[in-house]
């Protein structure tokens, strides 16, 4: 834990703001610690300063295709006047940690980040590949971050599952008093029933 928290504080501390959107410092950032731990990390250059990293760790393949855990590096700008807190000072204070992506996404990425890296430390055996990918230009529309990667190498991908940001928790809005998790298989389409 006090391990991921570190990353974090370092993550949220590089300012990937977009625009201008470059994530080149949290990409060498992230993939130091991937090369740290042993994982090889390929990175793609979808433009200048838009750096994607992509990790895999092998399974046997007897369970389907990959497991893909998605994040992405750049924030939306801030204006630190607003803040009571350095927007890029990942300060904790009272149990919390104050700073831009700490909530989207980077806290998600860093988890994700380390749920990777437990499973290889621990050389759990996996029934399918776990890709992970770190991607740049979320926060414009994607267009030079996953979108690209989908276009220029979908079959270096190829999952069947893809987890990344959204989705919440709720304990009322399903059923009463249980704690339900939604899985979106779509978004902002239409599906007749």
């Amino acid at each position: 834990e006090n391990e991921a928290v570190k990353t974090l504080q370092g993550y949220v501390r590089i300012n990937t703001s977009n625009p201008p959107g470059d994530v080149t410092k949290a990409a060498d950032y992230l993939q130091e610690i991937l090369k740290r731990e042993g994982i090889d990390v390929k990175r793609y250059e979808s433009a200048p300063g838009r750096s994607i990293l992509l990790a895999r760790l092998k399974g046997d393949g007897s369970g389907g295709k990959a497991i893909l855990l998605e994040s992405h590096m750049d924030v939306v700008p801030t204006d630190p006047s607003r803040w009571t807190k350095d927007p890029f000072g990942a300060e904790i204070s009272d149990g919390k940690m104050w700073g831009r992506g700490t909530i989207d996404m980077k806290g998600i990425g860093t988890t994700f980040l380390y749920a990777f890296i437990q499973l290889h430390r621990q050389k759990v055996p996996l029934t399918r590949d776990v890709l992970l990918m770190f991607v740049p230009d979320e926060e414009i529309g994607g267009d030079l971050g996953a979108k690209w990667m989908m276009a220029n190498h979908y079959a270096e991908l190829d999952p069947e599952y893809v987890i990344d940001e959204g989705g919440f928790g709720s304990r009322d809005m399903f059923t009463a008093g249980k704690l339900v998790f939604g899985i979106s298989v779509a978004e902002k389409r239409i599906v007749w029933l």
